[in-house]
């Protein structure tokens, strides 16, 4: 693997990347926008999987007519604990611009997608020191997965209508959930661009505000979608812990690391019935600790402030909804008890995802060898 750590800066004025950006950001608007020419959708409400969609709206609608109360008309309770900072801004925006909800809707979602596009080509191209990668992101958002070879169909469908599908459907409604992905993506780029300058230049300084950049926005997804914010945190968790075991060997630790988090994930099933589905999340990240832990220690100047911002700007939605669960809060209650195999080791999960995962260890294994710890441990995780 070629790498252009020094001549970063003169990699990404050169034509071919400017190119390469614009070619990428053409695809992103063709797979958002281009389904809907032609059609009513295009005058009106991406309403895919409707009743989500809908019920998403109606809180950015109450916004944009000026009722700030965090109330959504589904849950039948007067109040809602769902993550809505993304339908605030919307409806914020759309009550002081007067332009319509769905306008609003499509043209801050397509934005977002466009910001993670541009982050992750432009760190892409100075990783790889090849310009021309900058335009992959916006082609990655046309794979797939292996879905029709379990269940005949283009989706796999799971309990409580959960679905693994390609990224463009996922992100067609530009919702809540397109809008966390998107930032999630932003926060791994700026993690990877930081540590990989650590490796790769003639220093051991951190370029520690990317990071701290990014603890802010996985903070943030907490108030914005719960799923990502749960995935990305354990992603990051993970990615931190094999890079560390990577740069910092230490057999003892790796073991037990591996020990607890295979565990946790094949005794999942019995651990949800017991204790809930969210203990499965809590002991996972507690299966890093560690590695995390001494991780945290050696770069406490840098790591113990961008674990404070991630805190702080997570406590919002944090703090609502734990006092909302310690009140047995009717909604919360009934999307807990409703949620069922989800696992990730489900036949039809492991069927769809079978050539990504493959595709990762085999890239994984690539760049270990090439001692790049930050590219390695990204894939791993």
């Amino acid at each position: 693997m070629s790498v252009h750590g020094r001549n970063s800066s003169g990699l990404l004025r050169k034509p071919t990347f400017v190119v390469a950006i614009i070619a990428a950001e053409i695809i992103t608007l063709a797979i958002a926008i281009g389904p809907l020419l032609g059609t009513s959708w295009w005058r009106g409400f991406r309403a895919f999987f409707s009743r989500d969609q809908l019920s998403y709206a109606a809180i950015a609608t109450n916004i944009s007519q000026g009722n700030f109360a965090q109330v959504e008309p589904l849950t039948e309770t007067g109040v809602s604990h769902y993550p809505s900072l993304w339908y605030y801004v919307i409806g914020t925006v759309s009550w002081v611009t007067h332009l319509p909800v769905w306008i609003v809707w499509s043209v801050l979602g397509i934005a977002m997608l466009s910001a993670a596009v541009l982050t992750v080509g432009t760190v892409a191209a100075r990783v790889s020191g090849k310009p021309w990668v900058a335009v992959l992101p916006a082609l990655a958002l046309l794979t797939g997965t292996s879905s029709t070879y379990a269940v005949e169909y283009w989706y796999t469908s799971l309990d409580s209508h959960a679905v693994i599908w390609a990224p463009y459907a996922s992100l067609f409604t530009l919702n809540g959930e397109a809008a966390g992905i998107s930032i999630a993506v932003i926060a791994l780029s700026l993690l990877i661009d930081a540590l990989f300058k650590q490796e790769n230049f003639a220093s051991n300084r951190i370029p520690k505000i990317e990071i701290w950049v990014a603890a802010l926005l996985i903070g943030i997804l907490a108030n914005l979608q719960t799923y990502t914010f749960f995935s990305i945190t354990l992603v990051i968790a993970i990615f931190v812990t094999s890079r560390d075991l990577m740069r910092h060997p230490a057999r003892g630790q790796m073991y037990l690391t591996i020990a607890l988090g295979l565990t946790v994930l094949c005794f999942g099933k019995s651990i949800a019935n017991a204790l809930g589905p969210l203990s499965l999340l809590v002991l996972l990240l507690l299966s890093t600790t560690p590695v995390l832990i001494p991780a945290t220690l050696r770069a406490k100047r840098i790591a113990i402030p961008a674990l404070l911002f991630a805190a702080i700007a997570a406590s919002p939605e944090v703090i609502r909804t734990g006092i909302a669960i310690l009140g047995k809060d009717p909604f919360l209650t009934y999307r807990e008890a409703s949620s069922s195999n989800l696992g990730i080791l489900e036949i039809g999960t492991l069927v769809a995802s079978a050539t990504w995962v493959l595709l990762f260890i085999t890239t994984g294994l690539g760049l270990w060898r090439g001692r790049q710890a930050a590219l390695a441990s990204l894939v791993i995780a």
